[in-house]
């Protein structure tokens, strides 16, 4: 069971596991599996004492099964950190589109054109309160500022993937190419 969940370092003492196995055996609990990277642990990327291991999982009883059938422990990617954290899923949900709401972005700021839209907008009717004022603002960054978001989030997820891609790679170039988008995915943040 967890012979193949390390690379890397000296391998765990055999009564560790021995003590883990037994200890959940005796509490009737079991291994609900994982959906994702299989190592949620690693230590020393890219040097000789590279060290990648599943530590982290989701147990559970038989009667806690029997209740969610369903549920599934998804492993999170994330760049910030040498642990990757465990998210369970109790059932299947369809994704149903709600309507989309305005709402801000702080990456826009840099943009040169939002405030443009700000300045227009603000401007564009004197006589119109300030409720208004900031409705039609609202309105138009919202027009103009999807798009960027849209690529921003496509951004986003190209790094995510092509982090797990490059997650257990253990050549240089591999290494070097994870560290980058790494770095791209942090800056996008």
């Amino acid at each position: 069971m967890y012979e193949d969940e390390k690379r890397g370092g000296n391998k765990q003492p055999y009564y560790l596991l021995t003590g883990f196995t037994e200890t959940l055996e005796q509490c009737e609990l079991r291994d609900l599996g994982f959906v994702g990277e299989k190592f949620t642990w690693e230590k020393s990327r890219g040097s000789h004492h590279w060290i990648q291991e599943r530590l982290d999982r989701g147990v559970a009883t038989q009667n806690w099964r029997d209740l969610f059938p369903e549920a599934e422990v998804q492993v999170i990617e994330v760049a910030t950190s040498d642990h990757l954290p465990l998210f369970l899923k109790l059932n299947k949900q369809t994704y149903v589109p709600k309507e989309r709401k305005f709402r801000f972005e702080n990456a826009w700021i840099r943009e040169k054109e939002c405030r443009n839209i700000i300045k227009h907008g603000w401007e564009s009717d004197e006589a119109m309160d300030i409720v208004g004022k900031i409705k039609i603002c609202g309105e138009r960054l919202q027009e103009w500022g999807g798009g960027i978001s849209d690529e921003f989030k496509r951004k986003l997820s190209q790094c995510r993937d092509m982090l797990k891609r490059l997650q257990s790679r253990r050549d240089n170039q591999g290494i070097r190419r994870y560290n980058g988008v790494r770095d791209e995915y942090l800056k996008l943040l």
